[in-house]
């Protein structure tokens, strides 16, 4: 499961830098949170990818989640 969610994150990411496909890497995200809920390291990495994008509205939101 760890693994799986690792490998999304990357790939969330790639999508986000390399492809430039804000609301993928969002997506692909959500999926890594959905494989390992219980990880803060997913919600934290996807509250920085939203930032990123320029969802803040995203962002906060994971940030209050826990």
């Amino acid at each position: 499961r760890a693994c799986a969610a690792d490998l999304r994150v990357r790939a969330a990411w790639a999508r986000l830098h390399a492809m430039r496909d804000p609301e993928g890497a969002r997506a692909t995200m959500q999926r890594a949170i959905d494989a390992d809920p219980d990880d803060p390291r997913y919600r934290f990495l996807a509250m920085l990818l939203a930032d990123q994008s320029g969802d803040i509205a995203a962002s906060s939101q994971h940030a209050l989640l826990r």
